[in-house]
């Protein structure tokens, strides 16, 4: 397999590609990775709050909207869903 100086220029120019696409999704990448994170730490305190006031007949729906809120805001998104649950 012979490489010739056209196609070692293309293979230069495409890692160059490459790493200027990593360059610039990076920040954007890790703030849904972060957002991500959020959720899932949202979806088990939902989880836990659900199973602690169980018997009492108080929970909230788990859906990404409650998930969020609580991952974002943490506490006081809890507390922000359970004042809002009582109105409602």
């Amino acid at each position: 397999m012979s490489f010739d100086l056209r196609s070692i220029i293309v293979y230069i120019f495409g890692l160059f590609l490459f790493f200027m696409c990593i360059k610039l999704f990076k920040k954007p990448l890790i703030w849904i990775f972060r957002l991500m994170i959020s959720c899932i730490i949202g979806i088990g305190i939902l989880l836990l709050f659900n199973l602690i006031f169980q018997k009492s007949g108080f929970t909230l729906a788990l859906n990404p909207f409650n998930a969020v809120t609580i991952g974002v805001l943490g506490v006081p998104g809890l507390v922000l869903l359970c004042v809002l649950s009582c109105f409602a």
